[in-house]
């Protein structure tokens, strides 16, 4: 039984870093950029994913991307606002990993994963910065009700606002939630499109705590 505990663990790990191979070489080498036309907050929708779900890109690319899981892809920076208004980029938090999350209010995939990312960070959140980045359109999403959401749901986690699309344009946030984890190396080390359990958060961070010999 333990062995088999172990083995789902490191599954959940392997996949998680296979997508997040596919997903780097597929959004930071194509990236969306403003000069594309349009807004790509216009075009976001929330993943059809509202159970959880393995990485999908994982398990379609497992049998040919051991290449590619063997190679490393840069984390890209970007700027947002935290709740006062200071602007915050993510290469502040080189050198500890970080979990990005993008999400929004009118999201319901996003706000079924919410507790588990909050309760998740209670446990984790002196080893692992987590940011958990709202798509602030301006419209659907805004500061004060993005804040007053969070408030009412009594979240702890630390929340930043994409004002100026900077974030979503630099990871090609077109459908949410998306979850990245990049290492203290400043290096991508998996991503997922889709709604995260608790049990899957745990078993990627533990695994990268471990790797980094934080645990």
């Amino acid at each position: 039984m333990q062995q088999k505990k172990k083995f789902s663990v490191l599954l959940i790990f392997l996949l998680f870093v296979i997508a997040g191979a596919m997903f780097a070489y597929r959004y930071l080498s194509d990236r969306v950029s403003p000069d594309t036309g349009g807004s790509l907050l216009g075009q976001v929708t929330a993943a059809d994913t509202e159970t959880p779900d393995t990485v999908k890109s994982g398990i379609e690319a497992a049998d040919t991307a051991d290449a590619d899981a063997a190679e490393t892809f840069a984390a890209m920076d970007f700027t947002v606002y935290d709740a006062d208004g200071n602007q915050v980029s993510l290469s502040d938090f080189y050198g500890k990993p970080i979990l990005v999350n993008f999400w929004a209010t009118w999201c319901p995939p996003c706000k079924a994963e919410l507790p588990d990312f909050d309760r998740v960070y209670a446990d984790y959140g002196e080893d692992v910065v987590f940011m958990m980045v709202n798509m602030t359109d301006g419209s659907r999403d805004t500061v004060e009700s993005a804040q007053a959401f969070v408030s009412d749901n009594g979240y702890t986690f630390p929340v930043y606002f994409d004002r100026d699309l900077d974030a979503a344009y630099t990871y090609g946030a077109s459908s949410i939630p998306m979850t990245v984890l990049i290492g203290a190396d400043a290096n991508i080390v998996g991503a997922q499109v889709g709604i995260l359990t608790e049990e899957q958060l745990r078993t990627i961070l533990d695994a990268e705590l471990a790797k980094a010999g934080n645990t």
